[in-house]
């Protein structure tokens, strides 16, 4: 929390004198704020007393969202975490909180959100009842603030929507590459890490090894230009561009194996004989795209060892501008299991319900959430 001191600084206008008394002793002058100051000093003082200071700790604690050197006093999300909890405009409930952070990793199971193979909800519509538990004013702002909570770990980017998965549920930050592992068990007893593993994006997320890689160009775009060259000057694939297709298509590992292989080819031959029309087959959700996204998806997933994809629409102006992207709500969140589906209905997932948009651009794949204009 803030230090008290905080509470008599900056203002001009106070005209409030708080005065602290111990037990049969006279009370003393600390100084003077304004009655929004005063607000704010019986929430800190209410906090104290019912334990929000240590319920925060654990909350965050148990999130396994640590910054710096693994300390929480030098805990950036904690730093974060607590100043949203201070802010006067969320009146929270702590009996309410306390139940939340004794009992979320029994009482609610993310497993359930991300069930079947593959699906969407709103975040925030899925989310808020659970926060109005005990946020009970402005609880939709206190959503869109943890939201965005993001601090590096580790020298590695933390994206929008983590930290909020990692209090909301049976979940914390992944152990290993993954985002989010959905857990069993509670914290300090019996915990089963890795019931499955999230990997949680935000539009616009980078996928696929060689686009993170700095100074690296994107296959996928190098695949995609290929194709369409030959498309613009002879309308199809020539039998001599097959084999540098080949050597890029064998640089995502999961095309060793010489099915997977096979299929991908045909697909890119059909969708590229089906319109070959240029401007249409570099759309970002172009069946041409999107088997090459799918494919990039799929190889990362398998890469990562990770179980579910995750994209919820939130971003910069370039992404999240609903009204002109197909009527996409902010947070609306689709998820899908590559390993489990396989590559073959990964990339008809994409493509048969506009799953998701991939942009392969020069320097990376990236992908949000799918439109079908």
């Amino acid at each position: 929390m803030k230090p008290f001191k905080h509470f008599f600084e900056a203002d001009n206008d106070r005209d409030i004198n708080i005065f602290a008394k111990e037990p049969r002793k006279r009370a003393e002058p600390l100084g003077q704020v304004t009655s929004a100051g005063k607000l704010d000093i019986e929430r800190y003082i209410d906090n104290l007393h019912q334990g929000g200071n240590e319920l925060i700790n654990t909350l965050v604690a148990d999130s396994n969202f640590i910054t710096k050197t693994g300390m929480q006093e030098t805990n950036d999300y904690l730093r974060s975490f607590r100043a949203v909890m201070a802010d006067a405009k969320y009146r929270i409930n702590w009996t309410n909180f306390a139940n939340h952070v004794n009992n979320r990793f029994d009482k609610y199971d993310i497993q359930s959100d991300i069930s079947p193979t593959n699906g969407d909800w709103n975040m925030l519509e899925k989310y808020l009842p659970r926060i109005e538990e005990f946020v009970e004013s402005n609880a939709e702002d206190w959503f869109e603030e943890i939201f965005t909570i993001s601090h590096k770990i580790a020298g590695t980017s933390v994206g929008d929507g983590e930290f909020l998965l990692g209090i909301i549920g049976n979940a914390r930050k992944g152990s290993d590459k993954g985002d989010i592992d959905v857990v069993e068990g509670q914290p300090g007893g019996t915990m089963i890490a890795g019931r499955t593993v999230l990997e949680v994006g935000t539009a616009g997320k980078i996928i696929g090894a060689s686009s993170r890689e700095a100074g690296r160009k994107n296959y996928g775009r190098i695949l995609r230009d290929l194709i369409i060259k030959d498309i613009k000057k002879f309308q199809q694939i020539q039998d001599n561009t097959w084999p540098q297709l080949d050597e890029l298509l064998l640089s995502y590992k999961v095309l060793e194996a010489d099915t997977l292989l096979t299929l991908v080819r045909d697909l890119i031959l059909e969708y590229s004989e089906e319109d070959p029309n240029p401007k249409q087959l570099e759309k970002q959700n172009s069946k041409l795209t999107r088997t090459i996204g799918g494919l990039v998806l799929y190889d990362y997933i398998v890469g990562h060892k990770d179980d579910v994809i995750m994209s919820i629409n939130y971003g910069t102006s370039r992404y999240k501008r609903g009204y002109a992207e197909g009527g996409i709500d902010l947070y609306e969140t689709r998820y899908a299991y590559p390993k489990k589906m396989g590559l073959r209905r990964t990339i008809e997932l994409m493509i048969n319900k506009n799953f998701y948009n991939f942009m392969l651009d020069g320097d990376a794949t990236r992908f949000r959430l799918g439109t079908k204009n």
